[in-house]
């Protein structure tokens, strides 16, 4: 799948880490935005606007919604894909119906917007009646 933007939600991995990967393995976005849900929680940073928005944890979905609504204005568009990373981290913090809705929620909004997305769920999950509920809402799923 080929992307001039990325909006990398990350539920489990700090902003660092993440963009160290990206350097690694020479990942370029013509813009890259990423939604943190971890960074503030483990350390102090020095936050970058210009391609991070940093939330306090994965626990508040409201404000989860609201990072995901001003990144797809940011980025708005047909050559913008959003990744989450992990989906099943969300498991943590919230049952399966509030992460399902969520899930849902997300799926058709960015499908209003022309915005391909991308839903990383642990081998571990697949089985959980929840995965089953969000494959049936995706277009395709990789195994």
């Amino acid at each position: 799948m080929k992307t001039k933007n990325l909006i990398y939600v990350t539920l489990s991995r700090p902003y660092k880490y993440v963009m160290n990967l990206f350097d690694e393995e020479k990942v370029r976005m013509e813009k890259l935005l990423v939604i943190d849900c971890v960074s503030k929680r483990i350390t102090p940073l020095e936050e970058d606007p210009e391609k991070g928005i940093f939330l306090e944890s994965p626990e508040n979905i409201t404000e989860l919604c609201i990072a995901l609504d001003q990144a797809m204005k940011a980025l708005p568009g047909e050559e913008t894909t959003t990744l989450f990373d992990s989906l099943s981290t969300l498991l943590l913090y919230h049952d399966e119906n509030v992460v399902g809705k969520f899930a849902n929620y997300i799926i058709n909004c960015m499908r209003l917007h022309n915005i391909r997305s991308v839903f990383i769920v642990l081998e571990a999950d697949v089985d959980k009646r929840i995965v089953k509920v969000i494959e049936s809402l995706v277009d395709e799923v990789v195994r």
